[in-house]
């Protein structure tokens, strides 16, 4: 069972345009189908070795394996797609789209870069907390291109930076599990 990342995906931008990636990225059962948005190689599918040796390689700074899971952990940043049940599309703004989602173990920078530089007219910001390894981050996109990365591991430093990109609430509750 994975360790769950807890991730917000803002984009900001004209509706015209968000309305488009809206379109582009939803997939049968789910509003972000991180196939929809970069597609695992067919000739990988199938191929998924065991997760830890996944992570052993990345660690060992290994060269892309030919498999779905090394593919995605360098392409989506996490190896396995978003939960279903964990995706929710909030639109309660003008110009502004937001997903709340849990990927396993990592955060989803890689969808979060290919969607900038596939929509570099959007404002692209992603947040996460992984909290049972005790980290947390964001990193936002603009013209398509990285322009900050701010991630931290003090306890003080993640509570902050959640409770500012979640809410106090939410922060709460996630931070919560931390302590589980």
């Amino acid at each position: 069972m994975p360790d769950w990342c807890f991730n917000n995906l803002r984009l900001r931008g004209a509706d015209a345009q968000l309305e488009e990636l809206r379109e582009a990225v939803a997939g049968p059962g789910s509003a972000l189908d991180f196939e929809r948005v970069e597609e695992t190689p067919a000739e990988l599918a199938g191929r998924n070795p065991d997760p830890g040796t996944v992570a052993l390689a990345a660690m060992c700074g290994a060269a892309e394996a030919e498999d779905s899971y090394a593919w995605r952990a360098a392409h989506w940043g996490c190896i396995r797609p978003a939960e279903r049940e964990s995706v929710h599309l909030e639109d309660t703004e003008p110009g502004v789209l937001a997903y709340r989602l849990s990927t396993p173990w990592s955060a989803p920078d890689g969808i979060a870069a290919t969607l900038a530089a596939r929509f570099p007219a959007l404002k692209v910001e992603l947040a996460f907390l992984q909290p049972a390894r005790g980290f947390a981050g964001v990193v936002a996109f603009e013209g398509g291109k990285e322009v900050s990365r701010d991630e931290c591991e003090e306890p003080d430093e993640v509570r902050k930076l959640v409770s500012r990109e979640f809410g106090e609430t939410e922060a709460a509750v996630l931070l919560d599990l931390e302590a589980r």
